[in-house]
């Protein structure tokens, strides 16, 4: 008789059979292990069996595992049992547990004789197992199961479970590389579907996987172009595409593959996340087009792949390809993206970490690049050779960023790693170099003798460093330095840098003879015609430094170095000959103007050819020859190279030779004129300018005009000699033109001024002062004034005949002062003046007793 849980257990079946939806349906199923606690009574198979079949059906796997594997438990008979285990074992495959499906499989076809087994029963549990085998990837085992269902009768119960079966047996023998097998079995198979029949479609791609491998290309085409035909998710058409892309791989139309990528817009169908064959398939045709040059294509393919790689080992792997295809390509900035996050991902990568530096020091982003550098240098796991190559590299960095004190310790890091003598002496020459462009010379010094000290042995160039170390110790520390010239010379006496020390030991020799003896030896015996020529250049400068007792020397060491390299370097070449000719102009050789005539003509467009045209315009000028100076002049003002106050300088100076002319006087104006409106920023020119303009209008009876000429020189000039100059001339004119008051300051300016050392425009000053003082009524100045002028120049006329005066302003300032006695009655004095006069005969007569001049402004 049914007990009350049995009835309930029957309620419940009759429940999931009636139940009109699932959600009630699963809220039944839910329900049944509260109902029915283990430790209670089990409910009957059938019920739980029930239950198990409706939660199959309605994709309710563990609630199916849970009701089959209660009813198993339930279950006494063999038939029964194994029915269920089929039930469990399926469940158990559907809910994704394949291991617990094959043990459960596995266990019901080993537990009794296969001569006591239902051979259909059997053989679905075999296919179960099998499936689940695969699932596993135990493809051995999986094989032992499925084979023997080729001629099993599930084969005919329906087109979807033939379909499962030779799938399964597709999957496992490609998986062990048969893949013939595969394609005779589909190939005989396929016809037996319909055309789009799932079952037709899924057999397709397991036949693709066994062609695939076997470079069947033209198969996989066909196969291809049979699934085009087909129905197909958007995954599978993706897919297809992608074999398609194969098979151009395989057949090596790799242009055509990557053309046929962008052009199915394949790039756009990548799958989110790992894909192992579009992986494969990626990877293989970047690496292709790498290897054909191709590097902006196999660039943007390893980018994709990295989207799809199988792990993150080998997405970071295509990322450093991709990399390396962007740098090949010169897209620097792309490939430092990529591997900037590379790096953020891999701090610790040192190989990774170098690229980015190397790749960033190529962009001349060198701070960037010398930190990376420097983090790359600092792990002890990467080989040392690397690691002082990234240490150089941080240097050379630093270096062009003019950091070259940064720049230096570097070098001195790389030269404590380095693994080769030739590299440590590299690395501390570019230290010492950095350190003198540090204007560090006390550290430099240092590092060039070590070099020269400990690697002179193992490295053939290292004494040559004593001659750098010399040469920065010349200037502070001349004997130390020929001390290190000397060693240089004991330890390489044939070396052809031996002449080099030579010179420099007659450069800090402070003899002149001595030196001069020393730097003609080198230059007439050293066979490096530059250094040769040097010497000659180091001679003359020596020669140069006594004075004007070395000019005709300095003259003829030129002479020497023309002759001897007369096809010397075109820059050494017009130095030599322009310093030849202006030493000739200085000497008044009369050749000298045919040299400066020559330079003129082969280097019109030289830096020196300026200052010669001057210099060359200065000499004919100060020999009277003012035609030929102002064409010197006038060609100057027309060089290009010329600069602007060198051609104003010029235009005064041919104003100047053109006031010398009898017919010149216009022309000079009209030169000053244009001169005053353009020389505005110099002060010096416009002076000189308008103080000839001064004295040109002087000339042509403008006063009021020449004074204002005068004044704008004075303005200009200030307390200079051409401003008190033109203090003077202006004073006289005032005077002339009875404006004492206003002459009379620009006098005393000039008597404070001393008359800036020139004695005649002092007494000039003075002849005024006294002038205008008689002019104005102060008698007493005016003879002060006048005895000033008179004893000052015959007391240098007796002791320092240099110093007098003119002699023109002594006659004038004692026939003034003369005048002035004999009109106040004073004869004792007058006679003691003409006296004093009269002890110079070669003076002029003085003249007849003057009435005074009116008095007046």
């Amino acid at each position: 008789m049914p007990t009350l849980r049995h009835t309930l257990l029957g309620a419940l079946a009759c429940l999931l059979a009636l139940a009109p939806s699932a959600p009630l349906r699963l809220r039944a199923q839910e329900a049944a292990p509260f109902l029915f606690p283990e430790e209670e009574a089990t409910p009957p198979v059938n019920a739980n069996r029930r239950a198990g079949q409706e939660a199959l059906a309605q994709g309710l796997y563990k609630n199916a595992v849970r009701y089959f594997t209660l009813a198993l438990k339930d279950s006494k008979e063999d038939g029964e049992r194994a029915e269920l285990s089929l039930l469990l074992a399926r469940s158990l495959l559907l809910d994704g547990q394949p291991k617990e499906a094959l043990r459960q499989a596995n266990e019901t076809l080993t537990a009794q004789p296969a001569e006591k087994h239902d051979p259909l029963l059997r053989d679905r549990l075999r296919l179960v197992a099998g499936l689940a085998s695969v699932r596993l990837a135990d493809f051995a085992t999986a094989l032992n199961f499925l084979l023997p269902l080729r001629d099993s009768p599930l084969m005919k119960e329906s087109p979807a479970q033939r379909a499962q079966i030779l799938e399964a047996l597709a999957q496992a023998w490609n998986a062990g590389g048969q893949w013939e097998e595969t394609r005779k079995t589909l190939a005989d198979a396929l016809p037996q579907f319909d055309f789009a029949s799932p079952e037709r479609i899924a057999l397709t791609w397991s036949l693709l996987d066994a062609t695939l491998p076997q470079g069947r290309w033209q198969d996989t085409r066909s196969l291809l172009d049979e699934l085009a035909a087909q129905p197909a998710s958007q995954e599978r058409q993706a897919l297809a595409k992608l074999l398609r892309l194969r098979c151009d791989i395989g057949e090596g139309k790799i242009p055509e593959a990557n053309q046929y990528y962008h052009a199915s817009q394949l790039n756009t169908l990548l799958p989110k996340g790992p894909a192992p064959q579009w992986w494969e398939i990626l990877s293989s045709l970047a690496q292709e087009c790498q290897a054909r040059g191709m590097a902006q294509e196999a660039a943007a393919l390893f980018g994709d792949a990295a989207q799809v790689a199988p792990d993150q080992a080998r997405s970071r792997e295509a990322q450093g390809f991709q990399a390396e295809a962007l740098v090949a390509s010169g897209s620097l900035p792309e490939a430092k993206a990529v591997l900037t996050r590379l790096h953020e991902a891999l701090p610790s990568d040192a190989a990774v970490t170098l690229r980015l530096a190397e790749v960033r020091m190529a962009l001349q982003e060198r701070l960037g690049a010398a930190e990376l550098f420097q983090g790359a240098a600092q792990d002890t796991a990467l080989p040392r050779p690397r690691r002082f190559q990234a240490l150089l590299k941080s240097a050379l960095c630093l270096s062009q960023e003019g950091l070259s004190r940064e720049a230096a310790e570097a070098f001195r890091q790389a030269a404590d790693m380095a693994t080769t003598p030739q590299e440590q002496g590299d690395a501390l020459l570019r230290a010492a170099k950095e350190e003198e462009r540090n204007l560090r010379p006390q550290e430099a010094i240092p590092l060039y003798l070590k070099i020269a000290d400990t690697l002179g042995a193992a490295l053939p160039a290292a004494p040559e460093a004593r001659l750098e170390a010399a040469r920065l110790l010349m200037e502070e520390h001349p004997a130390q330095a020929v001390e290190q010239l000397r060693k240089f010379l004991a330890e390489r006496p044939a070396s052809p840098r031996r002449w080099e020390a030579l010179l420099a030991i007659a450069t800090a020799t402070p003899q002149d003879d001595q030196a001069l003896q020393q730097m003609l030896q080198v230059a007439r015996q050293c066979p490096d015609a530059p250094l040769a020529i040097q010497a000659f250049f180091e001679a003359r400068g020596r020669a140069l430094a006594q004075g004007e007792a070395g000019m005709e020397t300095a003259l003829a060491i030129l002479q020497e170095l023309l002759a001897k390299f007369p096809e010397m370097e075109g820059e050494k070449l017009r130095l030599a000959r322009h310093q030849y000719l202006l030493l000739g102009l200085a000497l008044e050789k009369p050749q000298a103007l045919s040299w400066a005539q020559d330079f003129l003509q082969a280097y019109p467009e030289a830096a020196e050819t300026p200052e010669v045209a001057i210099s060359l315009g200065d000499w004919l000028a100060s020999h009277g020859q003012f035609p030929q100076a102002i064409q010197a002049y006038r060609r100057l003002r027309q060089l290009p190279q010329a600069p602007i106050p060198l051609r104003e300088i010029a235009a005064y100076e041919e104003a100047f030779c053109l006031a010398q002319l009898p017919d010149g006087a216009d022309k000079a104006m009209e030169l000053l004129r244009n001169l005053a409106a353009t020389a505005r920023k110099n002060p010096a020119v416009l002076a000189q300018a308008a103080f000839l303009q001064g004295d040109l209008l002087t000339q042509g009876n403008d006063p009021e005009k020449a004074l204002e000429q005068y004044n704008l020189a004075y303005t200009q000039a200030g307390n200079s000699p051409l401003g008190l100059a033109a203090a003077g001339r202006m004073a006289e004119l005032l005077y002339a033109l009875g404006k004492t008051e206003e002459a009379t300051p620009l006098a005393d300016a000039i008597l404070r001024a001393q008359g800036g050392g020139d004695k005649l425009l002092l007494a000039r000053a003075k002849l005024i002062r006294a002038r205008c003082a008689r002019r104005q009524g102060d008698l007493f100045m005016a003879r002060q004034y006048y005895h000033e002028i008179r004893l000052e120049y015959e007391a240098a006329r007796g002791s320092r005949p240099g110093e007098a005066a003119s002699p023109a302003v002594y006659v004038a300032a004692v026939n003034e002062l003369l005048e002035l006695l004999d009109e106040q009655g004073e004869t004792s004095a007058a006679n003691t003046v003409r006296q004093s006069y009269a002890q110079n005969p070669s003076l002029p007569a003085l003249s007849a007793p003057q009435p005074p001049a009116p008095r007046g402004k």
